[in-house]
């Protein structure tokens, strides 16, 4: 956690990769059976998602929210902000189409999480997180 936050406190950084360590990685079969049953009319597109620890997530979240290209939805979506350590899981845009993040000790299930980020994911919601 320490290394993330270092990192992600550097600006410079921001513009290159993030790196963070994930608890699970959720499996393609499950994201396009998901989507497959919701959202079938259109194809399914390349997302990865990953469970990380809550301290990686809230890590991931607060770096992720520093950069200026990145937008925040939650006032759109709920009518305000949440702290972060009530934020279950979130998505934004990388060089696949998509990456869901999803917090270890989530108050949702798993399906659940992941239906509700791929929703955003169909309407095209995450390329402005």
């Amino acid at each position: 956690m320490q290394k993330l936050r270092a990192f992600c406190q550097k600006k410079e950084n921001l513009k290159n990769r993030i790196r963070f360590r994930f608890v699970a990685q959720v499996s393609e079969r499950k994201l396009a059976e998901i989507w497959s049953l919701k959202f079938s009319d259109k194809k399914f597109p390349k997302v990865r998602a990953f469970i990380l620890e809550d301290s990686e997530f809230d890590g991931l979240l607060e770096c992720l929210g520093r950069i200026p290209t990145i937008k925040d939805t939650q006032l759109k979506e709920y009518g305000r902000v949440y702290p972060n350590e009530q934020v279950m899981a979130f998505a934004f845009p990388s060089t696949i189409d998509a990456i869901i993040i999803i917090r270890e000790n989530s108050l949702f299930s798993l399906d659940h999480d992941l239906e509700h980020e791929l929703r955003h994911i169909y309407l095209g919601q995450h390329k402005v997180w």
